[in-house]
């Protein structure tokens, strides 16, 4: 049978001889081997060693298995929000209040994400990230979206609206939009010897921050992209002039520009 949550379930149960044999010879004599047939004979001290083997051995079978449930620990004794300290509900408040759009069309409904929408765009024609050009005939379009997210402070306040332009890097293909992907990253365990020993030397050490990152380096592949959905134009495209979020080959041109 099945459950309604696990599925089919198993049980294990060990098989009996009698079901081995049918139970023919549960209630009947044993007859002796022939002594007249005597492979016969020797056969019948391997069959019963095996049946004996067979019969320890445990077997599956689908049984229902009941649904556990915790009612000596409910939950509600240890977290619940009347436990929380003002700050955290606080906090858990704003989380609540901040809602990401799930489409462009909730997106532009909204003034904040609009703006953060716009502030990305001029960030990308400045860069000069791609030309708009006339669909070709024999270009493959690569898809495009938006992601949407919340930068928040410490403090659990609103620290930005954050709206980036990806390219769907699913949608490409090999030989006509990309070609080599690979891309070396650092290991952890690079990381901790180069900390381990800025701590023994006593070094200063900074961290940063390198925005738009994957703009900064040039295409060597002809990439052709729709239009960010909510700035369509009729019969126009991108053709990609510089790495984008979401393409394949980003990681890899990142790396090269580094390189350089």
């Amino acid at each position: 049978e099945c459950n309604r949550l696990f599925g089919q379930v198993y049980s294990r149960r060990r098989l009996c001889t009698d079901e081995m044999t049918g139970g023919e010879n549960s209630t009947s004599n044993p007859v002796s081997p022939s002594l007249d047939d005597p492979s016969r004979a020797q056969k019948q001290p391997i069959e019963e060693e095996m049946q004996t083997v067979i019969a320890s051995k445990e077997l599956l079978i689908a049984l229902r298995k009941g649904v556990r449930s915790c009612t000596q620990h409910p939950i509600g004794n240890f977290v619940s929000y009347s436990r929380l300290s003002k700050d955290y509900k606080c906090f858990v408040s704003s989380l609540s209040l901040a809602m990401i759009p799930r489409n462009v069309a909730e997106a532009q409904s909204d003034p904040k994400w609009t703006y953060a929408m716009q502030e990305k765009m001029e960030a990308l024609r400045r860069n000069m990230t791609w030309e708009v050009i006339k669909i070709l005939e024999a270009a493959h379009l690569v898809g495009s979206k938006w992601v949407y997210t919340i930068k928040y402070k410490p403090d659990g306040s609103v620290e930005r609206y954050k709206a980036r332009f990806v390219a769907k890097g699913f949608s490409q293909k090999y030989e006509i939009d990309y070609l080599e992907t690979f891309a070396p990253v650092a290991k952890m365990k690079t990381v901790r010897v180069i900390i381990s020993l800025v701590v023994m030397k006593e070094w200063k050490m900074y961290q940063l921050d390198v925005k738009n990152a994957f703009l900064n380096r040039d295409l060597e592949e002809k990439v052709y992209m729709c239009m960010p959905p909510g700035y369509e134009e009729p019969e126009k495209c991108c053709k990609l002039r510089k790495a984008l979020y979401g393409l394949k080959q980003s990681p890899r041109a990142w790396f090269e520009r580094l390189r350089l």
